[in-house]
């Protein structure tokens, strides 16, 4: 039997491409059953009547695990397996759609001998007109049942014990991560453009990760042997260099300030040595997480959702989807942040958010979304009395 979703494009992309960050990649030299990323159909029961059917997705390797999701209409009547290949080569053929046009939709169709059609939602699939993408589904016969238990599980205040003695095993302050799963984590924020939030229990115990309120992780510890030994700080040395006092800033020219640090070239502070340094850095990161949807990081999107809740008096995503013609997930991410900034208040099942600001308080929550302005200093000669 075949079914069919409608997903935005966008949304599409996004999704797989946080899930590719946590998904093994060499599957054909891996015979783990981890391999592939496994999505299916579920509904959000805190959604709006008529939103709620999302497809969600699950990868990860058992040392590391993410799962998200987006919005979409329609419903699969099973789960699907795709191969790590199948997903690259659908984000690379899809990404161009987006340039010309944002609300690009695509279509996913399940057949009943597992292939998946994927096709821009605007052609029929049977009718051999538009872009098409298909490609047949892994066998998910041996995909781990316990990757949403791992996901879900939340430690709480049990400790794990000691195997020989089976007392408790003393909280630490130290936890060993590899590096691998720093940077699968770190790519997806980028991807989602949220902070990475760690949630850490005990040494022994896996680190539970959540990035912007719609995706939720799992890094589980490298080992290390529990001995009076383990340090509870860091005891790598660190050596301060025997610097020459810094020149005179005079009037600020020829050194820039980066986050707090000046770069110093030769002594002096050089202004184009620290853009080379910048961008250099960027170029690496772009690199490594190239070509998916652009992430917005000015705060007009923010004040506009900020000026239509508080004005309404009304939190809802669904409205605030359709008023600002924004996806719902955008939308929901753009609540998460105002109920950071004490704007609206948690969520309430189906029922719209709280506003806890009034409308005469707007500009004065504008301004402060938007950050202090620069200001002009007196010219000389004036005072504040005259």
């Amino acid at each position: 039997m075949t079914s069919s979703i409608t997903v935005g494009t966008a949304d599409l992309l996004r999704l797989l491409g946080a899930l590719q960050q946590t998904a093994i990649h060499d599957e054909e030299n891996n015979g783990s059953p981890w391999c592939g990323i496994l999505l299916h159909c579920a509904r959000n029961p805190d959604a709006p009547p008529g939103q709620r059917e999302i497809v969600a997705g699950t990868s990860g390797d058992g040392w590391r695990l993410g799962h998200t999701h987006v919005r979409c209409e329609g419903y699969w009547n099973r789960p699907t397996l795709w191969s790590a290949d199948d997903v690259r080569a659908l984000i690379a053929a899809f990404r161009p759609k987006l340039k010309g046009d944002k609300h690009h939709t695509t279509v996913v169709e399940l057949g009943p001998a597992g292939q998946v059609v994927v096709a821009e939602a605007e052609q029929s699939l049977h009718a051999g007109a538009g872009f098409r993408l298909q490609f047949t589904e892994k066998p998910l016969a041996e995909y781990p049942r316990m990757a949403w238990r791992l996901l879900a599980d939340v430690p709480g205040n049990r400790k794990p014990t000691n195997k020989d003695t089976g007392l408790p095993i003393e909280p630490r302050p130290r936890t060993d991560l590899a590096g691998a799963t720093l940077a699968a984590f770190a790519a997806v924020a980028k991807i989602i453009g949220a902070p990475v939030e760690v949630y850490r229990y005990h040494q022994r115990e896996p680190l539970l990760i959540q990035i912007g309120g719609v995706y939720r992780g799992y890094a589980a510890p490298a080992h290390y042997e529990e001995t009076r030994d383990v340090a509870r700080w860091p005891h790598a040395t660190v050596h301060d260099p025997d610097l020459p006092p810094p020149p005179p800033r005079g009037n600020g020219e020829g050194l820039r300030p980066h986050g707090g640090v000046t770069i110093v070239k030769g002594g002096r502070g050089d202004a184009a040595f620290v853009d080379e340094v910048i961008d250099t850095i960027t170029g690496v990161v772009d690199e490594m997480i190239d070509g998916f949807p652009p992430v917005e990081h000015d705060f007009e999107p923010l004040c506009q959702a900020a000026t239509l809740v508080v004005e309404g008096q009304f939190g809802g995503a669904s409205l605030l989807a359709k008023s600002m013609k924004i996806s719902f997930n955008r939308a929901s991410a753009l609540l998460e942040q105002l109920e950071a900034r004490g704007v609206v208040g948690p969520k309430r099942g189906s029922k719209a958010r709280e506003v806890l600001v009034a409308p005469p308080d707007l500009p004065a929550l504008l301004a402060a979304i938007r950050g202090p302005e620069t200001t002009t200093e007196p010219e000389e000669g004036t005072t504040d009395d005259q």
